[in-house]
């Protein structure tokens, strides 16, 4: 999937407020060993992405890295909107913001949690944030484009009923998209496949509430290392949880597979080549 930048004057900061209160909501509602993972990952992925992209922006002075990292931490709501505002990071292509500015800021995190100078809940305020701006940037900034129908199906870590995900998969299948469906794979190595595959939907199925946290740390996983991509939530949990997008941040939400395509359908015949 392509992905064109809209206009700056069609940025809502209020988009990026919704999902900071999102991001703090969830964080309390999860348990500390939760959070920690998913802090983990943000920290991570972004890392990885910074070592391995090759055609990185020019990276900012570490200063100011390291005024990004700690402001990012600070007990002052106002100091840290502010140095967002001032690094336009919310009006900024979404690779200079990851690459630029985020990835660089989570590594110094990340070095300095190793290191035992933050504490974790100084290290999950800011991870929250960065999230909480990767999410806003991806939603105010970007619209999609499609350029072929090519989507990824998978069991989350830990699930074993895939009759309906594999149903899912070969019924996409008839309906002219490639597939590639992914059972029984842990963590890493299916976020590994999946962003090897570079698919324009990856639908992810769980059953009950006891994937909740798989799947949202596969989210968060994506999210970072896969922004482009769509991301469906399927299967008997999306009837469990009336909350399921606020909690996993995905796009689309469904149990039936009709309304699913009838959604994407509607997205690819409206497509902009």
């Amino acid at each position: 999937m392509l992905l064109d930048r809209k206009d700056h004057a069609e940025y809502d900061s209020g988009n990026f407020l919704k999902a900071h209160e999102d991001i703090v909501k969830l964080t309390r509602r999860l348990s500390d060993r939760t959070v920690r993972v998913l802090a983990d990952e943000v920290v991570k992925r972004l890392s990885e992405k910074l070592s391995s992209d090759t055609e990185q922006p020019n990276l900012p002075a570490q200063q100011t890295v390291e005024r990004l990292a700690h402001e990012l931490i600070s007990d002052d709501p106002e100091a840290w909107t502010t140095v967002i505002s001032k690094t336009k990071l919310l009006a900024s292509p979404l690779e200079v913001t990851y690459f630029s500015y985020l990835a660089p800021a989570a590594r110094l995190l990340g070095r300095m949690w190793d290191e035992d100078e933050l504490t974790f809940a100084q290290v999950t305020v800011g991870v929250g944030r960065m999230y909480a701006i990767m999410r806003s940037v991806r939603e105010s900034t970007l619209r999609p484009r499609y350029s072929s129908k090519h989507a990824v199906f998978a069991a989350v870590p830990g699930e074993t009923h895939t009759l309906g995900v594999t149903m899912a998969a070969d019924v996409f299948s008839q309906r002219d998209w490639k597939i590639d469906l992914f059972t029984g794979k842990k963590h890493d190595e299916l976020v590994e496949g999946i962003v090897r595959a570079e698919p324009e939907l990856v639908g992810l199925s769980a059953s009950t509430d006891r994937h909740m946290a798989a799947l949202i740390r596969l989210v968060v996983a994506l999210r970072v290392s896969l922004p482009n991509a769509l991301i469906l939530v399927s299967g008997p949990i999306v009837e469990l949880r009336s909350d399921i997008l606020a909690m996993t941040g995905t796009d689309l939400a469904t149990s039936n597979v009709d309304e699913a395509l009838a959604q994407l359908d509607d997205a690819w015949a409206n497509r902009s080549i």
